[in-house]
């Protein structure tokens, strides 16, 4: 939860979290609309100052069953929170995920921490009167169980039970205070009132028992023993514990009544747990987890997760929280199961370390290892003990160190996800965000330095990529010069090549950990494929992968592919971060990278990711076929039959719209990357971009088209020929002329018509003539664009080109708009719009549909431009293409309509949808939709082509 308490541009919000769910704008208490919205408020507050990704949202919301659309419901949810807060800027969207912004004063959970905190620490110094009243004040905020009125799985890992947990001990603690100060008299109602509620903890009872004794009760103290070990006896089989015994032997032998024994953990067994970390920064959700988890005996845990992530230390942070409730007692043991150049511990030495712990000597050499099971299941019955079990290689090697029966507790921590321990509950964990990774640093190399460069700090965060192994090495470093400014660290750690180096200090290395994980994977029987496949890795640039990718990366069928993905999981080097999508670290990216580089030959990496690059093309030909069945994206070459061998077939336009969505930011990394490979390797990556054109068009994604066509270009000029050179350089002038940049678009085009003067079919210049028209009508000179576009109508015509020949209708008429030729505008939209109605294209009906609505709007034929625009917004619709800059386009021009026809509500309700779709692109800024909002009729923002009058 954000402790910050800096100065916010909005009025004092209290978010209530200690009882059922509130949130009040200064003194008014806003109404939360049923259980969806406290759920999601739930998990935002709880993570207050957090990207909550929207994943975990929908989850936390919705379960196991979530709606047919679940973002469009959620964005709905997340407006419906907004209107609750006291100002929206409260909840934005950052990266992946939602984040609310909120100080530690305005959230009673973290109050009550501030005062739990503060009690304790007045406690520990020798003030019991302070320590009370701090404690009393932090458990006056509470009005009943944490998130009391919230699903149990939506405050988010196990939260309200942390909570929970810490009201009570805080409670005990205050309890503790008031009898150091003699206050037994009035606490005897309140510990007999708590020992009816919780008849089995043994602390409230022994605070009871000193309460009755030193108001002269001793007979009613010891009465409670009686009915405690009763009960303890008939619901757990056990006897009390060291704490209520020794309550038991002060009551008899008549001590002093002033004597206060401590609620303190006590322990008549091993204690060997090794100390825990001082300060555990970012973990509040794995903690809460952990402890909800392991609430009582019998619970077993494994923490999975992959090298330097942190597993070990937040095991045992979560133990030494426990160990109160363990009074038998703590074994730990380490396995060595991925610690380099140690030998990993057999289950038969670790069996022999926890005999030798509980017994007090060594089992006789002889036994197996199935013998020395049965007796640590036979020495841990009727025991509470809290075992922890470190770095694990495997099940296997963690089945026989389980104790029998159902009183003691286990953590157990691996890079392996163990999941065919069925006893265990599995908790993986992640690497941590940003803003706990810059903590995490602060405390290792003081604030000060942190707050004197903030900018470098959160680079050297980045690079480390969250990881804590990581960010303690680069610390060491920083600790090591203390003088030494953080900027020639993160300097240092920008360059790729030499980062793992840098990362890498004594016994610490991030590369060192990592290569035990690739080591052990390869030695696997059978782990030899997935290993490779991890080394091929390395050869991509991709944010990330799918299963059809991995398969055409190391020449495997898709279900080997799927089962080397899932080996390549359980070891910890790459996650799946979405459903059947994969990624790895940016550090383990590197180290991949570094075994491809020793272990894959030039022109073996080049066959893999020609084999990549022949997929996509293959897949991006069939969805794009589907998606807009009129385009034309012949190059008037083929690759070879296999190129196709692993493409999709899509059963509909959504369905080929979900995958160029899914795949677009690795279409592009691929057409990217592509430039660096020799010769005709890197061929496909034109193909490739010209298929990209569309949905990239679509949204108006214009700086991400240039990047794509620019390396187009630098590939056909380096190795295609004039096909290639025509196809790169006219869809980058296109692009180009959309970003305003008109002279070098004219620059590409004349190179493209050079191209298609060298080949046999020249069809190819009826598109480059309808573009250089285009061209001519931004930079003003009209006339030689109404040249062009005759010159690029006659050859569509002699081609046979439909498509081309609509889209040069289409500019002309955007020409003829311009210079308020409205008639020949008309006619020229008009028929592109018949063309284009045999061309099955969905995107094309939009288009010239909402040119013609702009006409009408013009002429003052407002019915009929409504008309239009309602069917430029269907079709757009039909076209998938309802989230895209142009459905705002056809929304502003649909409000312009209806406002004309003198129909105010419906215009309002049409400026504001388009409105709020540009600011949830990012199209405009937050002050920008306020001025537009409040506007009687606002004029259209810069992105909005569809206009009340000629331009």
């Amino acid at each position: 939860m954000d402790q910050s308490t800096s100065a916010r541009p909005w009025g004092e919000m209290n978010f209530e979290v200690l009882g059922p769910l509130r949130v009040r704008v200064a003194d008014t208490a806003a109404h939360i609309d049923g259980p969806k919205q406290r759920a999601l408020l739930a998990v935002l507050i709880s993570r207050a100052g957090h990207v909550v990704p929207a994943g975990a949202l929908i989850e936390a919301v919705w379960g196991a069953h979530p709606p047919a659309s679940p973002r469009k419901a959620l964005t709905w949810h997340i407006g419906q929170v907004r209107d609750l807060l006291d100002s929206p800027d409260r909840l934005t969207w950052q990266g992946n995920g939602y984040v609310l912004a909120a100080g530690a004063g305005e959230i009673d959970a973290a109050r009550f921490e501030d005062l739990r905190n503060r009690g304790l620490e007045a406690g520990r110094n020798g003030d019991p009167k302070a320590a009370g009243e701090l404690l009393g004040e932090a458990l006056a905020l509470w009005r009943g169980d944490a998130y009391a009125d919230v699903g149990e799985n939506a405050a988010g890992d196990g939260e309200a039970a942390r909570l929970n947990g810490l009201r009570q001990d805080a409670l005990a603690h205050r309890i503790a205070a008031d009898l150091e100060l003699g206050r037994h008299d009035a606490l005897v109602p309140e510990l007999t009132a708590l020992a009816a509620r919780h008849p089995l903890d043994e602390g409230f009872r022994a605070q009871l028992m000193l309460a009755l004794y030193r108001c002269g009760r001793r007979a009613d103290a010891l009465e409670v023993y009686r009915e405690t070990r009763r009960l303890l006896v008939s619901e757990l089989g056990l006897e009390p514990g060291p704490e209520l015994r020794a309550m038991e032997q002060t009551v008899l032998a008549g001590k002093a009544a002033s004597e206060t024994p401590q609620r303190v953990p006590a322990t008549s067994g091993p204690a060997e747990l090794p100390s825990a970390p001082r300060v555990l920064t970012g973990r509040d959700e794995d903690v809460g987890h952990l402890l909800a988890a392991l609430d009582g005996p019998g619970g077993v845990c494994a923490i999975a997760g992959p090298g330097g992530i942190g597993k070990s230390a937040l095991a045992l942070h979560v133990a030494h929280l426990l160990a109160g409730r363990f009074p038998d007692g703590q074994l730990y043991v380490n396995l060595h199961g991925t610690t380099p150049d140690v030998k990993t511990l057999a289950p038969e030495e670790a069996l022999g370390r926890f005999l030798r712990s509980l017994n007090g000597e060594a089992p006789p050499t002889a036994l197996d290892v199935e013998e020395l099971a049965g007796r640590f299941r036979s020495a841990t019955a009727g025991r509470r003990l809290l075992i922890v079990i470190d770095d694990a290689r495997d099940a296997a090697q963690v089945r026989p160190l389980l104790p029998g029966g159902g009183t003691c507790a286990v953590i157990i921590t691996g890079r392996r996800i163990l999941s065919t321990l069925d006893e265990a509950g599995l908790h993986r964990l992640g690497v941590l965000g940003e803003t706990d990774a810059v903590a995490v640093l602060a405390r290792l190399v003081g604030e000060s330095r942190v707050d004197a460069e903030p900018a470098a700090a959160r680079e050297i965060a980045r690079y480390c990529d969250g990881l804590p192994l990581a960010l303690c090495v680069a610390a060491a470093r920083l600790r090591a010069r203390p003088r030494a400014p953080l900027s020639g660290l993160a300097s240092r750690l920008a360059a790729e090549d030499a980062r793992l180096g840098e990362l890498s200090v004594d016994d610490r290395a991030v590369r060192a950990s990592l290569a035990v994980s690739h080591r052990d994977l390869a030695d696997e029987v059978d782990g030899g494929p997935a290993a490779r496949l991890f080394r091929l890795l390395g050869l991509l640039d991709t944010p990330d992968l799918t299963v059809p990718v991995a398969a055409a990366l190391a020449d495997v069928p898709m279900p080997a592919a799927d089962a080397l993905l899932d080996r390549l999981i359980d070891a910890q080097l790459i996650e799946d971060h979405q459903p059947e999508r994969y990624r790895l670290h940016d550090l383990i990216r590197l180290y991949s990278k570094e075994l491809a580089a020793e272990a894959v030959t030039a022109a073996g990496g080049a066959r893999a990711f020609g084999r990549v690059l022949e997929y996509y093309v293959g897949t991006a030909r069939d969805a794009l076929g589907v998606f807009e069945p009129s385009a034309s994206y012949r190059l008037g070459w083929e690759k070879s039959a296999a190129e196709r061998g692993g493409a999709h077939r899509f059963a509909d336009r959504a369905a080929a719209l979900t995958w160029i969505r899914g795949e677009l930011d690795n279409l592009r990394a691929v057409v990217r990357q592509a430039v660096r490979l020799p010769g005709e390797e890197a061929i496909g990556a034109v193909t490739l971009s010209v298929l990209l054109k569309l949905p990239l068009q679509y949204s108006k994604s214009w700086r991400e088209m240039l990047d794509v066509g620019r390396n187009a270009v630098a590939i056909a000029d380096l190795a295609g020929g004039p096909e290639h050179r025509l196809f790169a350089r006219r869809d980058t002038a296109e692009v180009l002329l959309s970003l305003g940049q008109v002279d070098e678009a004219l620059l590409h085009l004349g190179h493209a018509r050079s191209a298609v003067r060298l080949m046999p079919d020249r069809s190819g210049e009826a598109s480059v003539w309808g573009i250089t028209g285009a061209a001519y009508r931004r930079a003003g000179r009209f006339t030689e664009a109404l040249e062009a576009f005759g010159r690029s109508i006659e050859l569509a015509r002699e081609h046979g080109l439909v498509q081309a020949e609509a889209a040069t209708h289409v500019e002309a008429g955007f020409l003829h708009f311009k210079i308020g030729d409205l008639d020949a505008a008309l006619a020229a939209q008009e028929r592109a719009a018949v063309l284009i109605a045999g061309l099955n294209s969905p995107h094309g009906e939009a288009i010239t549909s909402a040119a013609i609505g702009a006409i009408f709007l013009a002429t003052a034929r407002y019915g009929e431009a409504a008309e239009r625009f309602t069917h430029a917004i269907a079709k757009n619709r039909e076209a998938g293409q309802h989230d895209a800059v142009v459905a705002a386009d056809y929304r502003w021009g649909l409000a312009e309509a209806c406002f004309a026809l003198g129909d105010r509500d419906s215009a309002r309700a049409h400026w504001g949808d388009s409105i709020a779709l540009l600011h949830r692109l990012g199209a405009i800024g937050d002050k920008e939709r306020a001025e537009l909002e409040a506007a009687e009729h606002p004029s259209p923002p810069a992105m909005i082509s569809v206009r009340p009058k000629p331009r």
